[in-house]
């Protein structure tokens, strides 16, 4: 995936550092550092499970410090190849209600199966709902479990070495 930036009015010894995050609060993690203030970086994301959201931001620095931060570029990767899995959710996230996730899954292994998680303030801790789910399947997921500040549901394939990922946001609307 080519990453291009530019920078104007640069200091001469200016460089940029990328960073990335796969969930909305999840920590800032170095994709390059040290790069040129203005040009492309192409990023092999099939290290990431496939259909991943990922989140971007550019670092100018000069003089070993931050001089200014390009805006936050939320990305979703494109699947490579099996396994996928969608994801989607019905309902509402109130304590007394019960809110539902479904998922599809692909994969090439008969054994693959799914995992789906949640996350209540957007990604940085996760834990685990369920696990060895068969590839297509739905789940009620008491509201009560899902009251943070910013919840997300993930279901995660596992086929072999491979994994593929989907993540939603779980709604806070009332009906």
């Amino acid at each position: 995936m080519p990453i291009r930036w530019s920078s104007t009015n640069a200091p001469v010894d200016a460089t940029t550092d990328l960073w990335y995050r796969t969930a909305p609060r999840d920590t800032w993690r170095s994709l390059a550092r040290g790069l040129p203030s203005s040009g492309q970086f192409v990023w092999d994301v099939t290290a990431l499970p496939n259909a991943s959201q990922v989140w971007l931001r550019a670092e100018l620095i000069a003089s070993e410090q931050a001089v200014a931060n390009s805006p936050v570029h939320r990305l979703v990767t494109q699947p490579q190849a099996l396994p996928r899995v969608r994801l989607s959710g019905q309902g509402f996230v109130l304590p007394e209600a019960v809110y539902t996730v479904c998922w599809q899954a692909e994969a090439n292994h008969r054994d693959a199966r799914v995992r789906l998680l949640s996350s209540l303030d957007g990604g940085v801790n996760w834990s685990t709902l369920a696990e060895g789910l068969a590839l297509t399947g739905c789940r009620r997921v008491p509201g009560a479990q899902l009251q943070g500040d910013l919840p997300l549901l993930r279901a995660l394939v596992i086929d072999g070495s491979r994994q593929g990922i989907a993540t939603i946001a779980a709604t806070h609307s009332q009906p």
